[in-house]
């Protein structure tokens, strides 16, 4: 029987918190490598009998999907996936696989399983935090792609979980009548971030420069669509799951048939037969043969047929090449085999075979030839503020050591290809691009194998909308506020000499800390980096900000500087920047005179003779010149300290790369010190 597993986060969680200690679970204290468990020689028989088995299998082990980490108390967590079984190979168990960064030489390690039809997995200690798992399927034959990888960090509660968009798949088309079709896929939700939607592209292969377009979208949770064979016959489709952030990769590509070929997908009880054969080399001297097919809805196909005919035979014929299970539309072609032959596919079921499609000849590979694909998939990603990283794909699978990829460079002023790069070693797929001087200019890259250069790669321009990698990204930083107020009662604020309370505020302090889009560790520590910092930049109108703004020379500490700005450096290690106005601040730039001082002086205050307020020889006249000395000074030192009042504050960061070039983040929205909680009492003292 054959059980498809499907929880969700809230099931699983109470799941993990009541049974889940049958399953296995690691060690708090055991840092060792894992590897997996050899067989003894005891087994040689069955491994040979196995190994036999297994080179019959076709059938793929399907994937987990959808891995999670549940936190289950004080260092213990709970792995849970998805998992919908291939219903040809069914599962044996999971391989739970660990990732840890800190090693000198960080790779995959095997870390334990669990049995068919366990998902989900203990885990306890803190020897397993600040590490990344992931999960495969695996049977006697092998172990499937593995999942999406998490991480689970030890000083949080929280993991990070995969938060890509998931891609579609199954595309399928039904005949609806009149050369109208139903194109439908399946899709599965990332709970991290669920679809809004989906784009629909089109490729015709009769145009001189084929490309993909958009054509179409579809709103949430809508997976079908209605195509006119009419007007799209011919051409390829693919899907791809959309949300407000962007698009997932998109998924296999299915041909509607042309109205020709609309007989072959009609309500009659014959086989359709394969359209669209289609060769691409996935290395120098292999081929990946694929073919649409369309059910006919009256009898679908059990898999296909394929044969090859040799024209250099004697006596040609079509011979039986091979075949493949149901649903599988392509097939690896060894060219050192069969280049030369011609190729055809048929559908297959118990019943019969359809009609052959047309035959698609495979390349003939001498064994002197070198083949030299172009490198694929040029991509440029801006890692320093003038540094950019150039990356590339290619296919070819063998080691050669004489294969060295080169790179060339042109400026849109004259667009002369000249050489950057020529000898860059065959198994790197990167290289660094410093300066910006280097913005508008374009590169393509080629490949040089034992002597021959492959055809140049497609054009890519770095320009710069090119954007930083996601984790290095410069975030507008969000800060907290706090306010402080210190204040005294050592002044007599009224004639009222029986109250005790008289407050008169001497010193206030604004304090704004980075408490999110913190200054990503990876630009930190970075090569290319020379140092990283946050910024604040304080003016004191936010009117007079907006349209002048002049020099602040010698008024930093003062409260008079009204429309100018200055900023001031703070840093990434300690992320709080305070503003401070206390009596003990100096009026001049010389620093002679302190704010209580000048206040003292002012008002007449004398600290020795506060007592002869509450001294019943003190005269009436002498007490009257007493209190309006102390008076004054209740209200010049607050007078003072109100200046905090005025400040507004915006904050950035600042990132300056080994190239002394520099990069920043948006500033803040200006922040008033006034509107901070617990101001009130000296910004607004009638609220």
């Amino acid at each position: 029987m054959n059980i498809k597993w499907k929880l969700s986060l809230a099931t699983a969680f109470l799941f993990a918190l009541g049974a889940c200690s049958s399953s296995s679970s690691s060690s708090a204290e055991d840092d060792t490598e894992y590897s997996s468990a050899g067989g003894s020689s005891k087994d040689a028989k069955s491994s040979s009998s196995n190994s036999k088995i297994c080179k019959s299998v076709s059938e793929t082990l399907a994937a987990p999907t959808n891995l999670q980490v549940v936190e289950n108390g004080e260092n213990k967590w709970v792995l849970i996936w998805d998992y919908t079984p291939n219903d040809e190979r069914l599962e044996s168990g999971f391989l739970i696989e660990v990732l840890n960064m800190s090693d000198k030489q960080p790779k995959w390690k095997t870390f334990d399983s669990t049995n068919a039809e366990v998902v989900m997995y203990n885990l306890s200690g803190a020897s397993n935090a600040d590490k990344y798992y992931r999960v495969s399927a695996m049977d006697e034959c092998g172990v499937s792609k593995a999942s999406d990888m998490v991480e689970i960090i030890g000083d949080s509660s929280t993991a990070t979980t995969n938060a890509n968009l998931a891609v579609p798949s199954n595309l399928k088309l039904e005949n609806l009548g009149d050369n109208m079709w139903q194109l439908s896929w399946s899709y599965t939700n990332n709970e991290n971030r669920p679809e809004q939607g989906f784009k629909l592209q089109s490729l015709n292969l009769d145009d001189k420069s084929p490309k993909w377009s958009d054509d179409g979208t579809t709103n949430k949770g809508v997976h079908v669509v209605k195509i006119d064979g009419n007007k799209k016959g011919g051409l390829l489709y693919h899907v791809a799951a959309k949300d407000d952030k962007g698009v997932s990769e998109y998924s296999e590509e299915i041909t509607i048939p042309r109205v020709s070929d609309s007989t072959s997908t009609s309500n009659s009880m014959d086989l359709a037969v394969p359209t669209n054969l289609k060769l691409d080399s996935i290395d120098v001297s292999k081929y990946k043969l694929s073919w649409s097919y369309t059910d006919n809805t009256n009898r679908p196909e059990n898999g296909f047929k394929l044969q090859s005919l040799n024209l250099e035979d004697k006596k040609p014929s079509w011979a039986v090449m091979d075949s493949t299970n149901k649903g599988v539309y392509m097939i690896i072609i060894d060219a050192t085999k069969k280049g030369g032959y011609y190729v055809r596919v048929a559908a297959k079921d118990s019943k019969g075979v359809s009609k052959y499609s047309s035959e698609i000849e495979i390349p003939k590979i001498s064994k002197k030839t070198n083949v030299a694909e172009p490198p694929a998939d040029i991509a440029l990603t801006r890692i320093a503020p003038s540094v950019w990283e150039l990356s590339w794909s290619y296919s070819a699978s063998d080691e050669n050591p004489d294969r060295k990829f080169i790179i060339q460079s042109s400026k849109l002023k004259d667009f002369k290809w000249v050489s950057v790069a020529s000898n860059i070693k065959g198994n790197v797929r990167n290289y660094y691009i410093q300066g910006r001087d280097k913005i508008e200019s374009y590169y393509r890259m080629a490949v040089v194998n034992d002597g021959d250069t492959s055809a140049y790669s497609d054009v890519i321009q770095l320009t710069p909308e090119i954007k930083y990698r996601d984790y290095m990204a410069l975030e507008v930083p969000v800060p907290s506020e706090k306010f402080v107020l210190g204040y005294t009662t050592a002044y007599e604020a009224d004639k009222d000499t029986a109250t005790k309370d008289d407050i008169t505020f001497i010193n206030a302090r604004a304090t704004y800390t980075i408490t999110d889009n913190f200054i990503s560790k990876y630009i930190v520590e970075s090569e290319y980096t020379d140092t990283a910092y946050y910024e604040a930049r304080w003016f004191t109108s936010l009117e007079q900000y907006n349209y002048y703004k002049g020099s602040c020379e010698g008024k930093k500490k003062g409260d008079k500087c009204d429309s100018c700005y200055w900023v001031e450096p703070f840093p990434y290690e300690e992320p709080s920047i305070t503003k401070r106005f206390d009596e003990t601040d100096f009026v001049d730039k010389a620093k002679t005179k302190t704010i209580f001082a000048s206040c003292e002086e002012s008002s007449g205050y004398d600290a020795d003779e506060h007592s002869l307020l509450y001294s019943a020889s003190t005269s009436a006249d002498k007490w009257e010149e007493i209190m309006a000395h102390e008076t004054g000074m209740s209200m010049c030192i607050p007078g003072y300290v109100r200046g905090i009042c005025d400040y507004y504050v915006q904050i950035r960061i600042v990132w300056k790369d080994v190239n002394g070039e520099t990069d920043w983040s948006e500033w803040t929205q200006p922040f008033n010190i006034s509107d901070i909680s617990g101001a009130d009492d000296l910004c607004n003292p009638s609220k």
